[in-house]
């Protein structure tokens, strides 16, 4: 006959699968958070060499790529409408039109 195990057992069981699980579900948020990082860095890698090619030249500065973020940010004002925009906006806006978005 086999003996039951008391409710003391029974918790102490439960509660090691519990932490069990919870290690387990750690691991794999790492693992996603860490595929989802490479996946960035590709993507910004892919398209920085986009943006070096279309420019035609290479930021290799850090002065240079504050230089770069700069002129797509500047403000700049549409003389017929007076709406304001900027190269980054633009360049994005175009993109999108392209895509269908």
């Amino acid at each position: 006959m086999a003996s039951t195990k008391s409710l003391e057992e029974r918790m102490a069981e439960n509660k090691a699968k519990q932490e069990k699980l919870k290690q387990e579900m750690r691991k794999l948020k790492n693992k996603q958070s860490q595929e989802e990082r490479k996946k960035r860095t590709k993507r910004l890698i892919e398209v920085g060499a986009v943006v070096e090619k279309a420019l035609g030249m290479e930021f290799e500065t850090e002065q240079q790529r504050e230089q770069l973020l700069a002129v797509l940010s500047e403000i700049k004002q549409n003389r017929q409408t007076g709406e304001q925009y900027s190269w980054g906006t633009a360049i994005a806006n175009a993109v999108k039109r392209r895509l269908g978005d």
